[in-house]
């Protein structure tokens, strides 16, 4: 289990030291960056440096929801829970309260809350009947990702995901409800674990969404089940109590966690933003989300709603929150028609003094003078969403003047795809 508790610190390091130079802030944190990686390790040392690391590591990667918010947190909520787990668990220790034997089905327990209860919101949207899997495909395709794919393969697959959607939906929302029984047999376990990662690895191929974090976790437990060997007054797999006891923190972990409920509806109609700049000469170049690391996610999951004053159907990705927006955005069929359901049942999300904060983070990142990324940046961790540029990218070389920001309305209709707008909804000027 020592082996398992170090990924999981070296995880939260890696993110905390290497994410790429901040040029919003216009600081490297060298320093603070050479702290969280001392203090991972003594940490895996002697455990009583982890509270002092998770304070400092968590510390540094909530910059990041700094001035723009709403970070996507989702990948890192079950290591962060995790974490404060393994922490209690040392405070108990301190307090006299045993601990030993007891942390990797507790672990266990609060991994799989995040599964459970991302598998009943799924249940309670109707997500294994109505979810099209195709539509999840294409609308990642549409902003880059699976790029090398030809048409024609992409519409091969495209039918086939058409097709076997409810089966595969059954499979994936058994999958994340069963875990409910990952204390019941140890082989079980393993089982469900690195079914669970490869679910994440599948997911990564037809979107560019990688849970690195939670596939890292998966497999760490995994080998720590295998590894687990019976003993006297210690867990072991099939115990009644152990059973009821998970399953109670499970469906209560609202209460005490902050599991993540992955649910939604993907749609045949996409609002995706994309940034542009001007330059001193007038050109006009597309910005790659990479250029905005450490923020990339933020761009890459189009994040943008509060710029945008107008009603809007559907979230990132064209993805439905209710069954209702996505029964009543599957009968559309013309730029008149969405138009009509946007007044209709559609939510302005514009946020004024959001939108503010924005402007000022765009003048200080254009204006900031590109540099060669630092050595400790090179190996940065994984982005958890991937796209790629539709126009020529911006290569700074040239000064920005101005950027916008543009969204793009597309509707699939099954035989075509149409371009309902391409309105630019905000301008900001460098100087």
């Amino acid at each position: 289990m020592r082996a398992v508790l170090c990924s999981w610190l070296a995880m939260v390091a890696w993110s905390a030291s290497s994410y790429e130079l901040n040029h919003y802030l216009g600081q490297s944190h060298a320093v603070d960056r050479a702290i969280v990686v001392a203090l991972a390790i003594a940490s895996c040392v002697h455990p009583g440096f982890t509270g002092a690391f998770l304070v400092t590591a968590w510390t540094m990667i909530g910059q990041l929801r700094y001035p723009l918010g709403l970070y996507a947190w989702a990948d890192f909520a079950p290591l962060s829970n995790l974490s404060s787990l393994y922490l209690a668990a040392l405070l108990l220790r301190t307090a006299g309260v045993p601990a030993a034997g007891r942390l990797l089905p507790v672990a266990l327990a609060v991994h799989a809350a995040h599964y459970v209860h991302s598998g009943l919101a799924k249940i309670v949207l109707g997500w294994p009947l109505s979810e099209n899997l195709a539509h999840f495909f294409r609308a990642h395709r549409e902003v880059g990702w699976s790029a090398g794919i030809d048409d024609a393969a992409a519409e091969r697959l495209l039918a086939l995901l058409d097709r076997f959607s409810t089966p595969l939906n059954t499979v994936i929302v058994g999958l994340e409800i069963s875990v409910v029984l990952i204390l019941w047999r140890k082989r079980l376990a393993v089982t469900l674990l690195v079914a669970l990662a490869l679910m994440h690895l599948v997911t990564f191929a037809l979107s560019g969404i990688f849970f690195w974090q939670w596939i890292g976790i998966d497999l760490g437990l995994a080998f720590a089940c295998a590894r687990l060997r019976p003993e006297p007054d210690k867990f072991s797999f099939g115990s009644r109590a152990w059973l009821v006891g998970s399953l109670v923190a499970m469906l209560t972990a609202r209460l005490h966690l902050t599991p993540v409920a992955l649910a939604w509806l993907d749609t045949r109609l996409q609002n995706y933003y994309r940034l542009e700049v001007t330059t001193a000469s007038g050109s006009v170049f597309e910005v790659r989300r990479s250029e905005m690391a450490p923020y990339d996610g933020f761009f890459t999951q189009g994040r943008l709603q509060f710029l945008d004053d107008q009603k809007l159907l559907v979230d990132t990705y064209g993805e439905a929150r209710d069954a209702a927006t996505a029964a009543a955005v599957d009968q559309l069929s013309n730029a008149e028609q969405t138009a009509r359901l946007e007044l209709a049942i559609g939510h302005n999300r514009y946020e004024p003094a959001r939108a503010e904060r924005f402007d000022r983070f765009m003048q200080s990142w254009f204006r900031a003078v590109p540099r060669r990324r630092p050595w400790y940046t090179l190996a940065s961790p994984p982005a958890t969403a991937h796209a790629s540029t539709a126009l020529l990218p911006y290569d700074w070389k040239e000064p920005a003047r101005a950027v916008r920001v543009r969204r793009i309305k597309r509707l699939w209709t099954g035989s075509e795809s149409l371009v309902l707008n391409s309105d630019v909804i905000r301008r900001v000027t460098i100087h």
